[in-house]
């Protein structure tokens, strides 16, 4: 005689680690080389004549893969495997305790139009990693080169690390926040859950209101995607495919409200001895939004700037009568 629970037991339990029939981004992925998405990042031009580089800071947990992310990059425009182990951290303690900026070049010595903040890693706990406040300070421009992060004091108008007159070229132009994937779990069809301590999610979505405020557009990064899913481990190229992946993503939308258009999937090299096209071609893909993230920010502050000027003349030149 059957039952309810036999009849179910035979169906075949639903799988999270299967791909979908068309992925959620369209990756427009070379046929030959790289050269092209490379030349058009060197070619870029910031929008705003008062702008020298497009400035991107990056922000995350600790471990999440904000330096690898960085010495990825690195290792593109170089066209070979950086030396990263002065850039990662080791432990569950941010490695990174100073403000560091990061430029790049290509391999023929060529500066590159944009630059990478670095910053300490973000902790549950409200005594260590970064002060959520030094954040902001950064976003708005007032965080010196080399400045060492205290996770109890906030970088003060007093202190000398603190820059009182920051220019737009010392403002951050794009928000990345960097996540790495196994901070979020499958436990239930079609729904992921979130396992970041809550703390950390509201220190998260502090500094992404004060962006918000300062309108600076914001981006999610999702590391270590390699590690999650064993189609994206065979091929990166499935990775905007994963239903796994994709389900994670759009736990990681919710609890940080940032659109799912606006996540972006990135596996960083580690422990890789040599350049892999299809994940260069990823991260350049995720880099180009970016960056064309911060040149919309300088450009309305461009627009801004030439309305103030407009009016100004107009009121110089009105009748006083």
């Amino acid at each position: 005689m059957g039952s309810w629970f036999s009849k179910k037991s035979r169906d075949p339990p639903d799988s999270f680690d299967s791909l979908m029939e068309t992925g959620w981004c369209d990756i427009p992925w070379s046929r030959d080389t790289l050269e092209k998405p490379k030349e058009t990042l060197r070619a870029l031009q910031p929008k705003h004549p008062d702008v020298e580089h497009l400035r991107i800071l990056v922000i995350g947990p600790v471990g999440a893969g904000k330096s690898s992310f960085i010495h990825s990059i690195d290792s593109i425009f170089q066209n070979k495997i950086m030396n990263a182990s002065y850039r990662v951290a080791t432990d569950q303690r941010s490695f990174t305790n100073t403000f560091t900026t990061y430029t790049f070049q290509d391999e023929s010595g060529n500066r590159l139009p944009f630059v990478i903040g670095d910053v300490m890693g973000l902790e549950n706990e409200d005594d260590s990693g970064a002060n959520t406040e030094d954040i902001v300070n950064a976003l708005k421009g007032h965080i010196k080169e080399n400045y060492t992060f205290n996770s109890v004091k906030a970088c003060s108008v007093n202190d000398p690390g603190y820059n009182s007159n920051p220019t737009l070229n010392d403002k951050v132009h794009c928000l990345v926040f960097v996540i790495p994937i196994d901070n979020f779990a499958n436990h239930a069809k079609e729904r992921a859950t979130v396992l970041m301590h809550d703390n950390l999610i509201r220190k998260m979505q502090h500094i992404r209101r004060k962006a918000r405020d300062l309108r600076i557009r914001q981006v999610i990064i999702l590391t270590k995607v390699d590690l999650d899913c064993h189609h994206v481990t065979e091929g990166i190229r499935n990775v905007y495919r994963s239903k796994n992946i994709h389900q994670k993503a759009e736990a990681c939308s919710k609890a940080l409200g940032i659109p799912k258009s606006d996540i972006f999937l990135v596996c960083n090299y580690h422990n890789d001895k040599q350049l892999n096209s299809d994940k260069d071609e990823v991260l350049l893909f995720t880099l180009t939004q970016i960056l064309n993230y911060a040149n919309e920010f300088v450009e309305d502050r461009r627009k801004s700037m030439d309305t103030d000027i407009t009016f100004a003349g107009r009121g110089k030149n009105s009748d006083p009568r």
